[in-house]
C-alpha cells in the first residue's frame, strides 16, 4: 500500500513515517519544515531527508506529486496544530485559517482531479466540539463548538470534506484527536515541545517535573479533555490505513479523559513533592461533564495500552537528559485570547 503523509516532518507526522515504513508500507511525503521555523524541539532532531519540500497551498506541485506516486492512502497532517498561536495576533489567525483552509481545499481538489480512488485521513480535533455539557456523539452530524480560530479552521475542514465526500464521492476518514503526548513510539523519538503554542499539557508538566518547577495549571484545573499516548496514536491510525471508510467517517481517536488536576496528581504519583501553580487561564473554559463516546475504532480492534503512568515516567526522564534545553518561562501562559486592537501589527 502506498501512503502519502502531508507533514511528514512533524510531530506525528516523522514517528508515523518512520514506523509504517518498517511494517512494509511504500511511504512518502511533504512538509514546508513550518514547524522548525517557528520553535525549536527540546529534543534535538536531526536534519532529516523529507522527501518533498513544499507548502501543500502549491496546486501544481500537489497535482503532480499526487499524479507522480499515486497514493493510496493520504494522511493530511500539514496544518498549523497550535490553539494559542491562532489565538496570538491578528497576523497569527489569519496565517492559521488561510494555511488550514486553503491548504485543506487544495488537497480535496487534487484528489478529486488526480487519484478519486484514494482514502484520505485528516486529523482533526476533539477540540471541534468545545465541551457541550452532554454526550459526545461519533457522529458526523454532531454540532461542533470550536474553542480557538485554530479549531474554528478545523471545523471549516470538515464541513468542506463533507461537501468533497457528498459532491465528489470522495472517501475520508476524520480523525477528531485528543491531546497527544510522549515524544516516543515503536523505538523511533520524535521533536518535544514546551511552549505553550506547541507544547501539549501532559508534555509540559513533564518538563516543569523534571526541573522542578511547579505544574503551571491554567485556571482552577476542573477542565477535562480527551488524550492518548503518541504510541497509540500511531496505532489508531494504521488501523484506519488497514480500514478505509467508504464516504465519509468520523473517528474520535483517544485513550482516556482527565481533568488537569488528575493529570496533576498522576504526575506526583510518579514524581512525589512536586508542587502545582494555578496560573490565569487564557482561555474561556470550564470544567464539568465532558463524555466523548469512540467505537469505531474499537470496533476495528484498538486496545489502548493504559500506560499513562510509564509514558510520563519516560518523559520525564527525556527532560532530565536535556534539561539544558529547557525554557523555564514557556511554561507559563503569555498570549491572551481576548482581543486587543492596539496590538495589531499589520503586514
Amino acid at each position: 500500500m502506498k501512503i502519502l503523509i502531508l507533514g511528514i516532518d512533524g510531530y506525528i507526522g516523522y514517528p508515523l513515517g518512520q514506523w509504517l515504513s518498517s511494517t512494509g508500507y511504500d511511504v512518502t511525503g511533504v512538509d514546508n519544515l513550518w514547524r522548525r521555523s517557528h520553535v525549536a524541539s527540546v529534543v534535538p532532531i536531526a536534519v532529516r531527508e523529507v522527501p518533498e519540500i513544499f507548502d501543500i497551498r502549491d496546486a501544481e506541485r500537489l497535482h503532480k506529486l499526487f499524479k507522480d506516486y499515486s497514493p493510496d492512502t493520504i494522511i493530511h497532517l500539514a496544518e498549523q496544530p497550535s490553539a494559542a498561536y491562532s489565538m496570538k495576533d491578528y497576523n497569527s489567525c489569519i496565517e492559521t485559517h488561510q494555511n488550514n483552509i486553503i491548504g485543506t481545499l487544495s488537497v480535496l481538489y487534487a484528489m478529486y482531479e488526480v487519484c478519486p480512488d484514494a482514502h484520505l485521513i485528516k486529523l482533526g480535533s476533539m477540540g471541534e466540539y468545545g465541551a457541550p455539557g452532554i454526550q459526545i456523539a461519533e457522529d458526523p452530524d454532531f454540532p461542533k463548538r470550536p474553542v480557538s480560530w485554530y479549531h474554528c479552521t478545523k471545523v471549516h475542514d470538515t464541513h468542506n470534506i463533507q461537501f468533497a465526500c457528498r459532491t465528489w464521492g470522495l472517501r475520508c476518514t476524520d480523525i477528531m484527536q485528543g491531546v497527544v503526548y510522549g515524544n516516543k513510539a515503536y523505538g523511533v523519538e520524535t521533536r518535544l515541545d514546551l511552549d505553550e503554542c506547541f507544547g501539549t499539557v501532559i508534555n509540559r508538566f513533564c518538563a516543569a517535573a523534571a526541573v522542578g518547577e511547579p505544574l503551571p495549571v491554567y485556571g482552577d484545573g476542573s477542565q477535562r479533555k480527551s488524550f492518548l499516548p503518541l504510541e497509540d496514536s500511531l496505532q489508531c491510525f494504521k488501523l484506519i490505513i488497514d480500514n478505509p471508510a467508504n464516504d465519509y467517517r468520523v473517528v474520535h481517536q483517544f485513550d482516556e479523559c482527565y481533568s488537569i488536576n488528575d493529570l496533576c496528581e498522576i504526575i506526583q504519583s510518579v514524581l512525589p513533592g512536586i508542587k502545582v501553580s494555578h496560573e490565569f487561564n487564557p482561555r474561556n473554559e470550564t470544567g464539568g461533564a465532558y463524555e466523548p463516546q469512540s467505537f469505531v475504532l474499537k470496533d476495528l480492534g484498538y486496545k489502548p495500552k493504559g500506560d499513562i503512568k510509564s509514558v510520563i515516567s519516560g518523559l520525564i526522564e527525556t527532560c532530565r537528559m536535556y534539561k539544558n534545553n529547557i525554557d523555564r518561562s514557556v511554561f507559563r501562559p503569555q498570549i491572551g485570547w481576548e482581543l486587543n486592537w492596539e496590538t495589531i501589527s499589520l503586514k
